[in-house]
């Protein structure tokens, strides 16, 4: 990214500007602080990059997700009760 800024002949604040972000967000992300960030892609468009792949979920994510769409407003409020029960049991020590 350093070199990207100095192709451009751009701070880290002219980035901020363009990404509409803080220049601390920047500054996190060209010292290592932070490694992800939402403004990832807009950084990429910026600089004129090709836009970050999404991450790939595990198949059993996928395939909660595509069930979840299936189901109504009802059902979906019966599995999100379920699913915050068998994760408080998960949580409590054995």
């Amino acid at each position: 990214m350093r070199r990207a800024l100095d192709t451009r002949g751009w701070e880290q604040v002219d980035l901020a500007r363009a990404v509409k972000c803080s220049p601390s967000i920047i500054s996190e992300l060209l010292s290592g602080k932070k490694n992800q960030s939402p403004y990832v892609p807009d950084i990429h468009i910026a600089l004129n990059w090709t836009p970050p792949l999404p991450p790939v979920l595990p198949e059993e994510t996928e395939e909660l997700i595509e069930l979840w769409q299936q189901l109504d407003d009802m059902a979906k409020g019966r599995l999100l009760e379920r699913a915050r029960a068998l994760a408080e049991t998960s949580k409590k020590p054995k």
